[in-house]
C-alpha cells in the first residue's frame, strides 16, 4: 500500500478556524513541520487525521495515553471511513506496522530504549518491519507530555527515517519548564506554527463565553500547624546558615570570590549562583560586594535581601553541584543534615518557601470540600434552575460511600463520593 484510499474524507463541513488552518498548510509544512497550539474541543484530532491523508503517506501517530490512543482510531472510523471495523492497513500494534499505525509514547520507548533492548527487537525483526513501513508522517498528540526518556526515543524514531514530516498537536505547550526541557521540546515538534484561539472557539459557539475566577481556599487548623511548624525549622536554618562561621569562612574564599575574572566563565554560566553568593556575604556582615558590580552588569547601589529564594538558590549549588564547596565535605553534611530533618530537600534540591509533603497535603486538602459547597451555594442561588454545573476531580472514592444511613462516614479528602 502507497497512499490512502482516494475516497476518503471528512463528513462534516469545517468550522472557520480549522479551515484556516488547513488553507494555510502548504506554507507550514515547506519545512516537514507543523506545530499546531488548540485548545480542548476545537477538533485537533480531526485536523491531524485531515493532514494526514493530505501528505498521503505511511504515518505512525503517537499519543501519551492508551485512551487517547484508542480515540484516535475512534474518530477515524467515525468521522473519515464511517465504519466500525477497523482495516487491515491500519495497526494499533508498533511490533506491527501497518500503513497507519497507532501507538503511545511508552509503547515507543520500549522499542528505542536501550542496546540489549534493540538487540532483542532486531532479533524479532521490529525494527526491520518499522524500516519496511517507511513511516513518512509522524503525528505526536499532546507531546509536552514526553518524559525525558520518551523525549530520547522519539527523537531516536525521528532520526532514523528519512526525512519525515512531523505534526505536533497539542492544548498546553510547556512554556512553564526549564530553558533545557524547552528546547528539547522545540527540537523535536519544531517551532510553533498556528494558534487556534478561544475567542475563536467562541464566536463559533463551539465554546461558551466564560470568565475564569480563582477562590481561595484556607487551610485547615491541622494544616496551618505543619506548615508553621515547617517555617519556624526554616528560619532556625537560616539562622544557623547565617551564623556557621565554617560555612562563611568557605564562600569568602570562594575562587568566584577571590579571583573572580579567573573565573568569569564560569560566573557567566551561572549568574544566579555568583549572586547568591554575594547576597549571602553581605547579609553575614561586613562585605564589599560593590567590587563585583562590574560582573553582575549592574550599577545599583544595593543588592535584595537574603531571601528564602536566594538561600535555595545558594544551598543547592553548595551541596550538589558546586566541586569547590563539595569538598568541604564536613560543613556541607551539617548543613545538609538539617535540611534532610526538615524535609527540605527534594530529588538534589533545596526547597525552603515549602516541601513536597505540605504540597501534596494542601493538594488534597479537605478543606476545599468549604470551597466547593460555598461556589455551588452561590451559583445555585443566582441561576437556579439554569445552574448547569460540573465539578472534576482526581478520585472517586467508593468506599467512603455510606451502606446506609448509620453508615455515613467523616468527610476528610476529596473526591467524587465525599464532594457529592
Amino acid at each position: 500500500m502507497k497512499a490512502f484510499p482516494p475516497d476518503i474524507n471528512f463528513m462534516f463541513d469545517w468550522r472557520s478556524y480549522q479551515r484556516r488552518v488547513l488553507s494555510s498548510l502548504e506554507e507550514h509544512l515547506q519545512n516537514r513541520h507543523l506545530h499546531l497550539i488548540a485548545p480542548p474541543g476545537s477538533g485537533k484530532t480531526v485536523l491531524g487525521l485531515e493532514v494526514m491523508l493530505r501528505l498521503n503517506g505511511p504515518t505512525l501517530i503517537v499519543a501519551p495515553t492508551l485512551a487517547i490512543k484508542n480515540q484516535w482510531l475512534e474518530r477515524f472510523l467515525e468521522l473519515f471511513l464511517q465504519q466500525n471495523e477497523k482495516p487491515d492497513w491500519i495497526s494499533m500494534d508498533l511490533k506491527k506496522p501497518e500503513f497507519l499505525t497507532v501507538t503511545t509514547y511508552q509503547a515507543l520507548h520500549s522499542v528505542f530504549s536501550d542496546k540489549e533492548e534493540k538487540e532483542d527487537i532486531q532479533e524479532d525483526g521490529v525494527l526491520e518491519a518499522i524500516d519496511r513501513t517507511g513511516f513518512k508522517t509522524i503525528i505526536l498528540d499532546e507531546a509536552h507530555h514526553l518524559r525525558a526518556s520518551w523525549w530520547k526515543s522519539a527523537l531516536d524514531f525521528r532520526k532514523r527515517l528519512s526525512e519525515p514530516t512531523v505534526v505536533a498537536l497539542t492544548a498546553t505547550p510547556p512554556y512553564d519548564v526549564s530553558l533545557a526541557e524547552w528546547q528539547r521540546y522545540i527540537e523535536l515538534c519544531g517551532p510553533i506554527d498556528l494558534e487556534i484561539s478561544v475567542p475563536e472557539l467562541i464566536k463559533e459557539k463551539d465554546l461558551c463565553p466564560h470568565q475564569d475566577y480563582v477562590y481561595m481556599s484556607a487551610p485547615s487548623l491541622k494544616e496551618r500547624e505543619i506548615i508553621q511548624s515547617y517555617r519556624v525549622e526554616v528560619d532556625q536554618i537560616m539562622d544557623f546558615l547565617v551564623n556557621n562561621l565554617e560555612f562563611v569562612t568557605v564562600m569568602k574564599n570562594h575562587p568566584w570570590i577571590v579571583e573572580p575574572e579567573v573565573h568569569i566563565e564560569k560566573i557567566l554560566e551561572s549568574p544566579s549562583y555568583f549572586s547568591s553568593i554575594l547576597i549571602f556575604l553581605k547579609e553575614e556582615g561586613v562585605f564589599d560586594w560593590k567590587a563585583y558590580r562590574h560582573i553582575l552588569g549592574s550599577g545599583g547601589e544595593t543588592l535584595p535581601k537574603l531571601d528564602l529564594d536566594w538561600t535555595e538558590e545558594l544551598l543547592t549549588n553548595c551541596l550538589f553541584r558546586d566541586m569547590y564547596t563539595l569538598a568541604f565535605e564536613d560543613v556541607m553534611k551539617e548543613i545538609r543534615k538539617k535540611l534532610s530533618r526538615a524535609g527540605a530537600i527534594d530529588r538534589k534540591r533545596v526547597y525552603l518557601r515549602t516541601n513536597k509533603k505540605i504540597d501534596r497535603m494542601l493538594l488534597t486538602s479537605a478543606s476545599k470540600l468549604g470551597s466547593i459547597r460555598d461556589i455551588v451555594a452561590f451559583e445555585a442561588n443566582n441561576l437556579k434552575e439554569k445552574l448547569r454545573l460540573v465539578i472534576l476531580t482526581d478520585y472517586i472514592r467508593m468506599e467512603d460511600m455510606p451502606t446506609s444511613p448509620e453508615d455515613e462516614k467523616a468527610i476528610s479528602r476529596l473526591g467524587v463520593i465525599p464532594i457529592f
